[in-house]
């Protein structure tokens, strides 16, 4: 070996530029010894394009393999044959010379034949312009290596070059049979039958294939849009199924795809071709602004659910018979447009809609399912769902449902969770599910719910997928099994003189699709059960979808393909997590091996803190895909390893948070894992610690802890994790405007303390306001809390004197409106639930020092004063928000009711009350509206106190409005344990210093 080292220094080209290099690379392999270790010294000079060093030390690897007596003549042949594999590569991609690559390539597969020497050899062949020997070279890799999608695709893309789309066809299915759940293959095969011109019924076939395996990925769904293929077929539909409509339409992908990311650009042509639809459809619906005063009439009883809807408050009431009920009646052959969000109208448990046409009066009789021409008619226009029943109870009679569509799941015109509908007369027509299955009715009821239909017709509903009229799913899944007793009854469908006309769906059933349900009173032709568990039956018929390899979509893909779906959506509707999950249980039973299903439950799971499902799941998933490669990333962020999943963790636990306040019975998506909103905090707080710890310069994660420790009302601990934030991430832009705050409103200094006892009761008139006062709103709760603070009867203060100075008054009026003229006038739109006319005064720089020792000299300590189980010290009293805000007869001349994301809040006058009529500020529950007596006065009382700003009905109003916080946490915390809980995980011994175990989820399921 060393013989053979030195005559290869002996003949190597003594260049300057290289000769120490050479020289490097040669002791290099002298000292590797392996013939392993030469080939991985050789990649490493590849890599430098260290071309001439590189093919020394192949050479070297070369002779030392052919030299090896100790290994079998097969062992020989097969490192023999990886050198001279990498030779070509040398010769192929570094010296651009495929003809000596193609030879050298021959030579490594005559040694041993390898998956990837059929592939190297298949791209220099293709440079070269020889695609036929490619393609053939592309499908030997791909037979070595089945899993290995890429061969497939390059193989296909060589048989196009040659001419060949039957190959190219046959190719690119075998691929999509090969991994089921790859979006590649389908695309590449829909882009060339596009390019070379299939049949028209045959591209739109292909296309779907392409489009139905990722719903979920925009630039797909534009793609396919863009293609013409959706829409442009229309005869051939209109074949199949002569009164229905085609079932994806380039528009409704377009829409599909908007709903995904907003921001999407389209090409211009279609832009041009959906802008009119789109445009027109959502100028159908109806002007909601004559009927804010119905919808503010139904507030606080049975039809307060109408506010998703205000097009039917006029025509609702509350039932006689149940007070829980809302009654809506229309009269024969009215039409109304309705234009709710994209789910639909949703009816929560215990919410009760009954919808109907009234024929009292008239000579017209209810429709009986065969004649419902004058059943008044709910159309969505094409845009939207008409009904999402999450829970409560759904009752039409003689109603017509028309145009309902959903985007990226089922049910076009209602989709059910749980609870009930009921349907007596009337129809359901035109409406589809885009991407989803039943076109007319979605049932996904893991919990039970009943559906009933009476001499009802569903005519011209379809659906991409499965149950053109009707998809159903029922039953407890394996997972949930336990909770029988708690999850309701089975799911049952009752038809009674039902008629299905010219509905239609692609992948099967055109009329019933149904899973686990019990169904009653119709034919069994008629009820496909395409379903896990219960065969394919051959009931409602086949629907196509089926090609010369088979279904591509079989029963359990599609079955997880619908769930993944339909717990998309449900994600997105507040209160529904538990059927969210039911659905993602459901994708997983049925299709273990999926990993979009995968994805989509573990980061649901392990997002909400579940950490033990999250554990299991991943455990099945290894068992169903061992080789998948992103095991060991699931396995990172499982053990917390992972910042970015760990942000996502603290974000999704403080959304739920959020939607814990929303709820005035406390019940959302976290009721699965949490008892309270505080344990849910400690949870979200836990996550965004240890994402820091892991990634400490990552200012949005500080910025996002910050904000949910200051809703929380751990406002110590917001300003000192704002603090530390800006330390790391010191250009963030949140954690900027923090500092900017804190900078404008110093503390006041310790002295201020003592300043307390100046104040005492004569300097203030006292007003006991009476109970039911504080705001029971989201933004109500929590910050530093209310009524347990301040008790059921809280009192306001009006001060006796001056807080400031007729002149600082009215030099801070001055100021105000000099600013306005400026900018081009006062802002409006800062506060986004309650709007003021204001300028804050952060804007007011010259302002700031006189106004910062008013408060420090007077403000806080009459605060603390008055206040003392709240904000006994004015050093510890901060400003949140501070504006000045401008009531004008005519513009805007008062604010609506409602309270302050503060401790404690004051308005001081900056005007004579002289001046204007009116005015003050109001609290409902005493009846009246307090005003300071004269400019520099101030009213003081707990933000959370429900108030408003009283009518100005003549001249102008000036207020200066502060908002108070107080450096205590509302947990009773010791200030600072957010820091010290991360400083102690950065101590923590492990593998690389961080933290390695998340602390255990709580899991109730």
């Amino acid at each position: 070996m060393r013989r053979y080292t030195l005559f290869l220094v002996l003949c190597a080209s003594w260049n300057r530029q290289h000769s120490l290099r050479t020289i490097v690379a040669v002791r290099a392999a002298d000292e590797a010894d392996t013939v392993a270790a030469l080939i991985a010294q050789a990649r490493i000079l590849a890599r430098e394009s260290r071309v001439d060093e590189a093919e020394t030390a192949l050479t070297a690897a070369q002779r030392a393999a052919e030299s090896d007596r100790t290994s079998s003549p097969s062992k020989v042949a097969e490192q023999v044959a990886e050198v001279v594999l990498l030779q070509g590569n040398l010769a192929m991609y570094l010296r651009s010379d495929a003809v000596r690559a193609e030879r050298l390539y021959r030579e490594s597969l005559r040694q041993h034949a390898r998956w990837d020497g059929y592939w190297f050899l298949g791209k220099a062949l293709r440079q070269q312009g020889q695609p036929t020997a490619a393609a053939a070279a592309f499908e030997a890799a791909a037979a070595l290596n089945t899993a290995n999608t890429a061969s497939r695709l390059e193989a296909a893309g060589s048989w196009v070059e040659a001419g060949s789309f039957g190959d190219a066809k046959r190719v690119l299915r075998a691929a999509a049979k090969a991994e089921p759940h790859g979006s590649e293959a389908p695309l590449a095969l829909a882009r060339t039958a596009t390019q070379l011109g299939a049949p028209a019924h045959e591209l739109l076939q292909i296309w779907r294939d392409a489009v139905e395996l990722r719903p979920w990925q925009a630039s797909v769904l534009i793609e396919g849009a863009a293609s013409g293929v959706f829409g442009a077929d229309e005869a051939h539909e209109h074949a199949t199924s002569p009164q229905s409509s085609p079932l994806l339409r380039r528009c409704d992908l377009v829409a599909a795809a908007r709903v995904l990311a907003p921001g999407t650009p389209l090409p211009p042509q279609l832009e041009q071709a959906c802008a009119a639809a789109l445009g027109s459809a959502g100028q159908q619906t109806a002007d909601r602004a004559p009927l804010a005063s119905a919808v503010e009439a139904l507030r606080g009883g049975a039809c307060a659910l109408l506010v998703g809807a205000p097009e039917l408050a006029p025509y609702a009431a509350v039932s006689e018979a149940d007070q829980s009920e809302c009654v809506v009646s229309l009269a024969p052959s009215a039409r109304v447009r309705l234009g709710s969000a994209a789910h639909g109208l949703i009816i929560h448990r215990g919410e009760k809609l009954t919808i109907m046409t009234n024929y009292a009066g008239s000579d017209s009789k209810a429709g009986n399912g065969s004649d419902d021409s004058e059943a008044a008619v709910l159309d969505a226009g094409g845009t939207s769902r008409h009904f999402l029943v999450a829970g409560g109870d759904l009752t039409l009679e003689n109603v017509s449902l028309r145009g309902g569509r959903s985007l990226l799941s089922g049910g076009g015109a209602v989709m059910i969770v749980a609870g009930a509908l009921r349907v007596r007369g009337g129809s359901f027509e035109s409406n589809r599910a885009v991407l989803g299955s039943g076109g007319a009715v979605a049932a996904r009821c893991a919990i039970g719910c009943e559906l009933s239909f009476e001499s009802v017709t569903f005519r011209a509903n379809s659906a991409t997928w499965r149950g053109g009229a009707i998809s159903t799913f029922g039953g407890v899944l394996e997972e949930t099994r336990k909770e029988r007793a708690t999850m309701g009854h089975p799911t049952t469908v009752e038809f009674s003189k039902v008629e299905f006309v010219d509905n239609s769906a692609a992948r099967g059933a055109p009329e019933i699709h149904a899973c686990g349900v019990d169904v009653s009173g119709v034919s069994e032709d008629l009820v496909a059960r395409l379903c896990k568990d219960e065969g394919v039956s051959s009931g409602g018929g086949d629907g196509g979808g089926a090609d010369d390899d088979g279904d591509r979509f079989s029963p359990l893909m599609l079955e997880a393909l619908e769930a993944q779906a339909d717990a998309l959506e449900l994600l997105e509707v507040e209160g529904l997590g538990r059927h969210a999950l039911a659905a993602m249980q459901r994708a997983s039973v049925a299709d273990g091996t999926s990993p979009t299903a995968f994805a989509t439950h573990f980061t649901f799971l392990y997002t909400r803190a579940m950490d033990s499902h999250a554990a299991a799941r991943l455990a099945a998933y290894q068992l169903a895909r061992p080789a998948d490669p992103s095991l060991s990333a699931y396995h990172a962020t499982l053990q917390n390893k992972s910042a970015p999943a760990l942000l996502q963790r603290g974000r999704t636990l403080n959304a739920e948070v959020e939607m814990m306040r929303t709820s005035s019975n406390g019940v959302g998506a976290t009721s699965l894992l949490f008892t309270s909103r505080d344990e849910a905090q400690d949870a979200a707080t836990s996550a965004f610690v240890k994402s820091l710890v892991l990634d400490p310069t990552n200012g949005d994660a500080w910025h996002d802890l910050g904000t949910s420790l200051f809703f929380a009302g751990e406002m110590a601990e917001a300003e000192l994790v704002y603090a530390r934030g800006l330390q790391h991430a010191p250009s963030h832009e949140g954690l900027l405007a923090e500092a900017k705050k804190a900078r404008a409103y110093p503390p006041a200094p310790d002295e201020s303390d003592a300043t307390v006892a100046q104040f005492t009761d004569a300097d203030f008139r006292s007003i006991a306001i009476p109970p039911g006062c504080f705001g029971d709103r989201p933004n109500a709760r929590d910050i530093q809390s209310g009524a347990e603070v301040f008790g059921a009867s809280p009192t306001v203060y009006v001060t006796r004197d001056p807080m400031l100075t007729a002149d600082e008054a009215q030099t801070a009026i001055k100021l105000a409106n000099q600013w306005a003229d400026r900018h081009g006038g006062w802002t409006t739109s800062r506060h986004y639930s309650v709007a003021t006319t204001d300028v804050p005064l952060t804007s007011l720089p010259e302002a700031l020092p006189w106004f910062n020792a008013a408060l420090a000299k007077k403000l806080l300590p009459a605060l603390a004063s008055r206040y003392p189980a709240a904000a006994p010290k004015p050093s510890k009293l901060r400003v949140l928000d501070c504006f000045l805000v401008r009531y004008r007869a005519g513009e805007q001349p008062s604010l609506p009711t409602h309270s302050d994301q503060s401790l404690l809040s004051f308005t001081i006058a900056l005007n004579d009350p002289r001046e204007y009529e009116g005015g003050g500020t109001s609290f409902p529950t005493l009846g009246l509206a307090l005003d300071a007596p004269n400019a520099g006065h101030a009213v003081l009382f707990p933000g959370k106190l429900l108030h408003g700003g009283a009518e100005i009905t003549r001249g102008t109003r000036y207020v200066i409005v502060l908002f108070m916080g107080y450096f205590a946490n509302r947990s009773g915390r010791k200030p600072g344990y957010v820091l010290r809980e991360m400083q102690n995980l950065r101590d923590l011994p492990g593998d690389d210093g961080r933290p390695t175990a998340g602390g255990a989820g709580k899991d109730e399921l």
